[in-house]
């Protein structure tokens, strides 16, 4: 429930405090949400009841409602579906925001506390059963610290508790027709040589799936380059952490990521082809609405949240006043001989003065 409140909420956010009234049109998986979003809505804000409204439907009503008309829309689903929605409002040049799968790898070096990174990763991979764009799902730790670590999110991963009781940590796969894609991910990187230390093809029930630690995983494997959309973790060894850069810069997603580093945290993020990265913990960006979320590459374009969220939902519009008398007139055909190039001279030489006067010294 907080997800499928969170993901709808940072953007109509956004859209309403941006001057716009905006229609939310939820998943057919989970309708309630968007009724309950626009109820609470029309309790709080009673005198402006319809500037948000909810649209239930299956695929076609999304269509029907961008074949409408909108000024701006922000879609969040697969990549597939995504760039069918992109196509269609490219036929109107409906501007469009796009936040689509991830493949969220993370990155443990040489110098990660590896007790901390541990507790994180497991939680950042298994949290919500694996279902979120930007749950940690590939591992690439650094081969000095990669066995120790192994050993510990083994240890974490084999005490989470699933079911639906209220000790439950994770509960069932809220989408059927994703467990067998996970039992698909899972035999595949088995198939190519990985051992699981945690669970299996075993753990996926027909609702329920167990964690699964998936160890000495091909890179190029489906646990490692398509979203799997579970509660597993596929751990892949790397010499070092420029070859883990290499690995998620070389896939096809972009959206979030974290890094576990005592001293060259940043210095690795920086160096990173995602959208966000999170540095010795796990998804805080999406939490923290002063942070821009989005992705790039097959993960989308655009943001959500922080000023860059706020101005996807505004338009620039610039404009000049003339406020007084001009020794002459600048954009007219009357304006004496030499008097465009006089003026861009006179700019010119402000310009030159201003950056004499930022560089004089000042003691």
């Amino acid at each position: 429930m907080e997800l499928s409140l969170l993901a709808p909420g940072a953007i109509l956010i956004e859209a309403i405090a941006a001057g716009n009234a905006a229609i939310l049109k939820p998943s057919q998986i989970t309708p309630g949400v968007g009724e309950w979003i626009v109820r609470t809505w029309q309790r709080a804000v009673p005198d402006f009841p319809n500037v948000l409204q909810c649209l239930n439907g299956f695929g076609a009503t999304g269509g029907a409602l961008i074949e409408a008309g909108l000024n701006k829309l922000a879609f969040t689903g697969s990549v597939a579906t995504g760039k069918t929605v992109a196509a269609q409002c490219a036929q109107t040049l409906t501007p469009v925001l796009l936040e689509l799968g991830g493949k969220d790898g993370v990155i443990v070096a040489e110098d990660a506390d590896l007790d901390e990174a541990a507790r994180h990763v497991v939680w950042g991979a298994m949290q919500n059963t694996g279902h979120g764009c930007i749950s940690l799902e590939v591992a690439y730790v650094a081969e000095s610290v990669h066995d120790e670590f192994v050993e510990k999110i083994s240890d974490l991963a084999k005490q989470v508790r699933v079911g639906s009781d209220e000790d439950a940590e994770i509960g069932p796969v809220p989408l059927p027709t994703q467990i067998p894609i996970i039992r698909e991910h899972i035999q595949d990187a088995l198939d190519r040589g990985a051992t699981a230390t945690v669970g299996g093809v075993e753990a996926v029930g027909e609702r329920y799936v167990a964690p699964t630690i998936l160890v000495g995983v091909s890179p190029d494997s489906l646990a490692v380059t398509e979203e799997t959309f579970g509660p597993t973790l596929a751990v892949v060894k790397v010499a070092d952490t420029e070859e883990a850069i290499a690995h998620i810069n070389g896939g096809r997603y972009g959206l979030g990521s974290a890094v576990f580093s005592r001293d060259r945290g940043e210095a690795i993020a920086r160096q990173l082809h995602v959208g966000m990265t999170s540095i010795n913990d796990a998804l805080v960006f999406s939490i923290n609405p002063a942070v821009p979320f989005g992705g790039r590459g097959d993960s989308g374009y655009g943001r959500k949240q922080g000023e860059e969220g706020l101005r996807e939902f505004a338009y620039p519009h610039s404009f000049t006043a003339k406020t007084g008398p001009a020794q002459f007139s600048a954009t007219t055909f009357g304006r004496p001989a030499g008097a465009m190039a006089g003026a861009l001279a006179g700019v010119r030489n402000r310009i030159l003065a201003e950056d004499g006067e930022k560089a004089a010294p000042t003691g």
